[in-house]
């Protein structure tokens, strides 16, 4: 098995509301960003590189962490796309992560 192509959504989130998710988890995302990309310098394959310094920035760049509203994560797996989900991205908490992880599982 080869690496996540570079763009493929590594930690992905599903949530009734994305503005609200990116305020209460967005600066974990960025952590995972941030430091993933800090142990791997000078890398431009591999998933997660990201040279966003804001949650904002993240939000606006990155195609591997994302959040989905639960209307698209339906319409993608419907169309068969294979999610990675990573709840505790970053050292989210798992009292927040829980929610988001539920949310996921209840897509079917």
């Amino acid at each position: 098995m080869g690496l996540p192509e570079r763009d493929a959504v590594t930690n992905c989130f599903v949530a009734d509301d994305v503005d609200a998710a990116w305020d209460e988890i967005g600066k974990y995302l960025l952590h995972d960003a941030i430091a993933y990309s800090e142990w791997n310098p000078d890398n431009t394959v591999s998933a997660n590189m990201n040279t966003a310094t804001t949650v904002d920035e993240l939000r606006a760049s990155s195609r591997t962490h994302v959040i989905l509203s639960v209307d698209e994560a339906k319409e993608r797996v419907a169309a068969g796309e294979t999610f990675n989900i990573n709840p505790l991205c970053g050292g989210i908490p798992p009292a927040i992560a829980w929610p988001y992880l539920k949310t996921f599982a209840e897509l079917s």
